[in-house]
This record gives structure tokens, sequence and C-alpha cells, in this order.
């Protein structure tokens, strides 16, 4: 840039020209402040197309990095033999041959920590469980905690469902033990509050303490004349209105069938079962404690004519059928 009166080269930042002193208009710049102005442009431009494509590959990454963990981190292994699949919309599968591993449903410390199954983290979701054929035993608290599932359905395949397996299961509504369990372990369907319609297989011999503990909503049931053995509290806290026991039944827990409120109607098939006394109940430990009800057992059974009454309740009326 020169000066207009003198023709004085001038630099960009002259307000004045040094040689006469004319003060020096604002004027465009000179192509060569242009280009370096472009040239700025151009490297900032450059420098953003970076930084974009810097951005967008970190995205790309971090969403594979995510989608490699989740296809990893949704399925694994249960037993020997046995995988574990979460497909990320409710449904679990357990497929593969042989037994299922047991768990710990309770963190005990750093020392003893306790051993969780692999969906444990999807817990909440699970609201279908589909257990193919192949698998032969559900463990120990499998599923305890699965509040949002709703069905299950296990092959005759299964000949064990393990301890408290189905615990706390508060949506099912309905189970069908598969022919071949010959035992329904302790807890295994503690407060399954909605839990109303329960199949009970010709094979079962044995329904352990708190089986069905605090299942709200079970109304009725169907006792198979196989079962020989029915434990403390198994169906306390029920909805249960009446109740056979059948014939083979020869040993009946403590408070088997406590607090059933609803409970008006129980009928003996058989000879008076054997009540195991627990001290822990000593006061409340009636098989039928807290239940008003009447009860029919057989007169041509003798064995009645002895029968320590108060082991059943306090509040029972009892009639002889014929």
């Amino acid at each position: 840039m020169t000066c207009p009166n003198c023709g004085t080269a001038l630099m960009d930042e002259d307000l004045f020209c040094p040689n006469c002193g004319t003060n020096v208009p604002a004027s465009a710049p000179t192509q060569t402040t242009a280009i370096q102005k472009q040239s700025k442009q151009k490297r900032s431009h450059k420098k953003l197309r970076l930084l974009i494509i810097i951005l967008v590959a970190l995205i790309v990454i971090g969403l594979c990095a995510y989608g490699i963990y989740s296809y990893y981190s949704m399925r694994g292994t249960c037993g020997n033999g046995l995988t574990w699949e979460y497909d990320g919309r409710g449904t679990l599968t357990i497929s593969g041959y042989g037994q299922m591993e047991n768990y710990d449903y309770v963190y005990y410390d750093s020392q003893h920590p306790s051993h969780t199954p692999g969906w444990g983290d999807y817990r909440n979701e699970i609201s279908l469980i589909v257990i193919e054929d192949g698998a032969t035993s559900i463990g120990n608290q499998a599923f305890r905690g699965c509040n949002n599932l709703k069905e299950i359905i296990i092959p005759d395949t299964v000949k064990r469902i393990g301890n408290g397996a189905f615990t706390g299961c508060e949506s099912l509504e309905e189970i069908s033990i598969p022919n071949g369990i010959e035992e329904i372990e302790k807890e295994t369907f503690k407060e399954c509050t909605n839990l109303a319609d329960v199949s009970i297989p010709q094979s079962v011999t044995t329904i352990e303490a708190s089986a069905f503990y605090h299942c709200s909503a079970l109304t009725s049931l169907d006792l198979p004349d196989s079962i020989d053995s029915i434990g403390g509290k198994a169906f306390e806290s029920t909805a249960l209105t009446c109740i056979t026991i059948p014939a083979s039944v020869t040993e009946l827990g403590q408070r088997t069938f406590a607090d059933c409120q609803q409970l008006s109607k129980i009928v003996f098939k058989g000879n008076p079962p054997t009540v195991n006394e627990d001290p822990v109940f000593y006061h409340d430990g009636s098989v039928f404690y807290g239940v008003t009800a009447t009860v029919f057992y057989p007169a041509g059974f003798n064995a009645w004519g002895n029968c320590p009454v108060r082991y059943f309740g306090e509040n029972l009326v009892w009639h002889p059928i014929n």
C-alpha cells in the first residue's frame, strides 16, 4: 500500500504517511493480504474437517466397542455344556446339555464373594425364559428376583429345580412342573405373589419347606397321590380355599398351611400324617395355625382316634366321613 499523495510505501498499520504526513484512509486489503486471509481460512477449514473426522472416528470406535461388549456380556456359560443368551428384548434362552450351575443370591463379602448367574444384570428385564431340550437341571437361585418374568418353558429333560430358583418372581402367573421332578425344593416359588396356576406331576414325592410360601394368588391346587411329605410353611399365607391331603402323605411340617385366611375346607384321604415338631414354632407351629376351617377325615381309619389334633390347629371343626 502507498501514500495517495506522495507515493511513499506504507505499512498496513500506518495511519499517516511518514513522508508527507497525509492521513491514510482505510482501504481495501491488498492482494497479498487477501491471499493471506484466504490461506488462513483454508487452514482453519482443514483443521475443522480434521477435528470432525477425529470425532466421527471416536464415535464409531465407541459404538463398535459397546457392540462388542454387549455381544459378549449378553451371553455366556451356565454349566458344563450349557450356555445362555439374552436377546435384549426380554427373552433369556438356555441351550445345550447337562446340569445348570448352582448360584448364590446374596453377596457376602470380598473374602467370600457370591456366585451369581451371568444374566443377573438383566433380572428386571427378563419376561420370558426358554430352557431348551437337553438341560437336566435348574440351579439354586438361578432366576430369583426376576420380577418381570411372566412365562417360563421347562422341558421334560429337566429333572431338578433348585432351591430358591424362582423366589420373588412376582409377575409369574403359572407354572407347569415337568414330569420327572421328584422334589419341589425349599423356597422354589416363594413369594411368587401372582402365581395362580400350578401343575404338579405324579413324579413329585416331596414338597420342601416354604416351597410356595406367600404365593398369595394361589387359590386352588391338586396334590397328586405320589406325595408323601410336605415341609413346614410350604403353603403358608397362600389364598387356598380348599385342600385335599392325599392318603400317600405321611408327614407334614409345622405351619404347612398357616395363615391361609381363605381356607375353609380340608379333606384328609388317609391316616393322620406325622407332624414334625420344631421348637422354633412351639407356640404357633400347628399345621393350620390361624386357619378356621372344617376338616373331613375318613372314619374307618382308627389312627384318627388317637391323633393329637392340637398339632393341626385350634380353630378346626372335625367331621368324620364314611
